[in-house]
């Protein structure tokens, strides 16, 4: 009769354990490079962009966020390690690692039962900066021989369809998608009515938005979408030559480092999709941060941190912010360092005050 009575106990334990894996809320984050603030205007987006659209209707929208770095590996580290390039030492494209020393935030999530994945639009080249650890599936596999140079966002996102369709669901999953569309200016794409869009940065947008409304039509279907965090990001701005003298790899001024950023909460199918803004300062490091909570790990502590990182997580349920409008948010660029022509530059901002460390000591009112 114990012996019976353990047995279901044991089996009534795996069913609980099951149950609460299936119930988590999963996380899918949607990386863009190059997509600057200007690049999705909310109030007044082109017709036929409802990818972009649902986005502005049914999420945060947090009209000053920042990247840490103008590069995008540096960026990736941030959000991944909750921490700025100065912390995790990974500062620009080149051989950098992320050293093993620093949990990620896939590595959090796969030790919580979230199946992971990683869908890349480059070839091979996250994978050799150690921004692959923790996630089951890690895809860059572009055959170059091909003239293959990139993966668009269509395609990233199929891979990603595929992946929760024959290995993941209904499992939670953490994911990430990274597009490097805008970056290929050249390329030649197809809208679905098979017409040929312009090569130019808006003809990409018009791509990465139609990318977008069928992932978004897929999770409805799957009803995914309620039980998903679902993040659009910028991950580096473009300042398209707007600031003489100003390239995008080193350019700390507003027009290439403040990105869009929108964050759609999972929540109950019946309530009323959220649409607010935030409008305070925001890093993608408080994203990494946030992303950490939402898998149920702390956000990590770095020793000696002068810099405040907060997690955005209290603004899921009002618009009212808990972290100091005040705050500093740093800004570097390592590219010169990299390339061999000077040192590493920054740039603080606190408010609407933007502190440019140069060859000398510049201070700059947005207002």
């Amino acid at each position: 009769m114990i012996r019976v009575f353990c047995i279901c106990l044991l089996c009534l334990t795996f069913i609980s354990c099951e149950w609460e894996s299936s119930h988590k809320e999963s996380v899918l984050v949607v990386l863009v490079e190059s997509l600057s603030f200007d690049s999705v205007t909310c109030g007044n987006l082109p017709p036929n962009m409802n990818g972009f659209k649902t986005f502005c209707e049914e999420s945060i929208r947090f009209t000053h966020a920042f990247t840490p770095s103008p590069m995008s590996q540096a960026a990736l580290a941030s959000i991944l390690s909750a921490r700025y390039p100065i912390e995790h030492g990974v500062w620009h494209n080149g051989s950098q690692f992320l050293s093993a020393k620093y949990q990620t935030v896939a590595e959090e999530a796969v030790a919580r039962g979230f199946r992971t994945g990683s869908f890349y639009g480059e070839p091979k080249k996250k994978k050799k900066s150690g921004l692959n650890q923790g996630f089951e599936v890690f895809e860059d596999n572009i055959d170059l021989k091909l003239g293959n140079y990139y993966r668009d966002a269509s395609s990233n996102f199929e891979l990603l369809m595929n992946w929760l369709d024959l290995e993941v669901r209904p499992q939670p999953f953490f994911t990430m998608v990274f597009l490097p569309d805008l970056q290929f200016l050249d390329a030649v794409t197809f809208s679905e009515l098979g017409e040929r869009r312009s090569q130019t940065y808006e003809g990409q947008i018009y791509e990465i938005n139609e990318g977008l409304e069928r992932l978004i039509k897929y999770l409805k279907n799957n009803e995914l979408w309620h039980r998903t965090h679902v993040v659009l990001t910028g991950l580096t701005g473009k300042s398209g030559g707007r600031r003489i003298g100003e390239l995008d790899t080193y350019n700390l001024f507003s027009e290439n480092v403040q990105i869009p950023l929108f964050v759609k909460p999972a929540q109950r199918p019946r309530d009323q999709g959220i649409n607010w803004k935030i409008d305070t300062n925001v890093s993608l490091v408080d994203l990494g941060a946030t992303l950490f909570e939402l898998v149920g790990a702390l956000p990590p502590q770095h020793k000696g941190r002068e810099l405040e990182v907060s997690s955005l997580l209290s603004v899921f349920q009002t618009p009212t912010v808990n972290w100091d409008d005040n705050r500093f948010i740093l800004i570097e660029s390592a590219w010169p360092q990299w390339r061999g022509v000077g040192g590493s530059r920054f740039s603080v901002r606190r408010g609407h005050y933007l502190v440019l460390h140069d060859q000398q000591l510049k201070l700059y009112n947005s207002l």
